[in-house]
């Protein structure tokens, strides 16, 4: 088959073609030619469909920018990436907010752009999407005999990991893949509030919701719309005898009715569709206005600090939000309370309450070095010592990668265990022994499977200074124990065991890019008339 062609079909990102080529041979050999027709046909529907091809983790890492561990690391240690607290309902209680730390954020932002918008919701859907606003949603119940509102109670948390993972199986995504970006897009088994996925994922689930109830407004002459969990429906006829058969449908598909937020007004009072005004015409609550313009005052006058009275951790940004909602309607006036905000100085409440400022522990984590170790099994003495070594890079902040105790993780599969590995870790550290030397300058076993890969991505100069060699068990040179192709490599020696502690710590330096002596700064040209120099 052409690999051209294939390469397309793959769709395998940020690989160069000899690194795609070695791949494709790989899968040629080992999987058949039965297996990869298989695969290209799943890419090529997922293509059909303007969907970016994922056949599992490690490809879904290399879309994302992240490694295959990093990411595997995300999915079981969720609750790591999640920072929790809580917002203040406009009435009482209040809302729990499930934010994602930033890495997690650019791969649920990922998915967002690059799958989920590209799934069609119902048109009368008319929040979290492109050319869709609140001033839409209001558009359809202007100057209506009677307006209804229906809120939908526990919105996110009311949307499960199952009806997740459907979706992306109706994308034509295989299990395993639906499984990783359902597990990326929930947590806890449910829509987080804080994610930029969670609004479009529900838009999706509620699809079949919003068909339903806009079949049934049309068949009574009715109006239909929803923007997130508010549902509204309006007419000129009384709506009364429609309210059980409207509940049966949202019940009917797995949502509950907050009975406390029913609202059903007629034209002698204001009738409000998420918070503007549609008897007549387009118009804000006043109440709400001199609210706001008060709000504002204070955060001049007093600082936001304390202006934020109800201790909003958005506060600036609810502010900010409720300024451009304006804009469509109010221009003048949103122009200028935009020119009263950016005129306060928000340093203090920013480090106080900026979700991007709190540090994420596990982020601290994932900024760790990682090193896959290579080496080959001379003895049992040589692989204990091999453990020891990378017991005390783990130690020292390292993420190690080794069959020792990472194989397990890739189905017991080595060829593909030291593929991922070598590509995906930050340094190779490559133990040399004689031993060692001889099997990859044959190309035998793991070492020589190594040493095909490594001098790939050496030839290609794809960064060769993440190969780190150090020597061990050589008698007369050390030269003995080197690749041919490592010969002209910078090499620590560890050959001495009484200088182990020693070594450990200038390749802890190298690792961590922390030279034992520093770089003087630069001083000045010296004055070459004086005779002082």
């Amino acid at each position: 088959m052409d690999l051209e062609r294939q390469k397309i079909n793959f769709d395998i990102p940020y690989q160069s073609f000899n690194q795609y080529r070695r791949d494709f041979r790989f899968a040629n050999k080992h999987l058949g030619t039965q297996c990869i027709k298989f695969c290209i046909n799943y890419a090529k529907a997922l293509k059909k469909k303007n969907l970016p091809i994922i056949y599992n983790l490690e490809h879904l890492s290399h879309h994302v920018k992240l490694s295959k561990k990093s990411l595997y690391f995300i999915i079981k240690q969720k609750e790591k990436f999640y920072q929790l607290f809580e917002i203040p309902k406009k009435k009482e209680g209040v809302r729990n907010i499930t934010a994602p730390s930033k890495i997690l954020k650019n791969v649920q932002r990922w998915i967002l752009d690059c799958i989920l918008y590209n799934i069609d919701i119902h048109k009368n859907a008319t929040g979290f999407y492109l050319d869709k606003s609140i001033i839409k949603n209001a558009n359809f119940h202007l100057n209506q005999k009677m307006v209804l509102n229906i809120d939908l109670k526990d919105f996110f948390p009311s949307i499960k990991n199952k009806r997740t993972y459907h979706i992306f199986s109706s994308c034509g995504y295989n299990h395993s893949v639906c499984k990783i970006l359902s597990e990326l897009c929930t947590f806890n088994n449910e829509l987080p509030q804080g994610s930029p996925a969670s609004p479009m994922i529900s838009n999706i689930v509620c699809k079949s919701l919003d068909s339903r109830l806009f079949g049934f407004c049309k068949k009574n002459n009715l109006n239909y719309s929803r923007y997130a969990d508010d549902i509204t429906i309006s007419g000129e006829r009384n709506l009364t005898k429609y309210i059980l058969f409207i509940f049966k449908i949202i019940e009917n598909e797995g949502f509950k009715i907050s009975t406390k937020k029913i609202r059903l007004t007629g034209r002698g009072n204001a009738q409000i569709v998420t918070g503007i005004t549609v008897n007549d015409k387009i118009s804000f609550d006043r109440k709400k206005l001199r609210k706001i313009r008060a709000i504002i005052h204070n955060c001049k006058k007093i600082g936001p600090e304390k202006a934020n009275k109800n201790k909003h951790p958005f506060f600036r940004e609810y502010l900010y939000g409720y300024v451009a909602f304006l804009k469509p309607i109010k221009p003048e006036l949103s122009k200028k309370w935009k020119k009263e905000l950016d005129s306060i100085d928000w340093g203090a409440y920013k480090k106080k309450y900026d979700v991007d400022i709190i540090i994420n522990d596990s982020e601290k984590e994932l900024s760790n070095p990682t090193a896959f170790i290579s080496y080959s099994w001379d003895s049992k003495k040589h692989r204990e010592w091999v453990i020891r070594f990378a017991a005390n890079l783990i130690k020292n902040g390292i993420n190690v990668l080794i069959d020792e105790w990472d194989l397990k993780d890739y189905n017991d599969d080595l060829n593909y265990f030291i593929e991922c590995g070598i590509r995906d870790s930050n340094h190779v550290i490559i133990i040399c022994t004689p031993k060692y030397a001889k099997k990859a300058n044959k190309r035998l076993g793991g070492a020589g499977i190594e040493t095909a890969i490594i001098t790939g991505e050496i030839y290609e100069k794809t960064n060769a200074g993440k190969f780190i060699p150090i020597a061990l068990n050589y008698q007369k040179s050390m030269k003995e124990c080197l690749p041919t192709y490592l010969k002209n490599k910078f090499t620590f020696d560890f050959n001495e065991e009484e200088r182990y502690e020693e070594k450990i710590e200038l390749l802890l330096r190298k690792i961590y890019k922390k030279p034992k002596y520093k770089k003087p700064k630069l001083g000045t040209i010296p004055d070459f008339k004086s005779k002082d120099i």
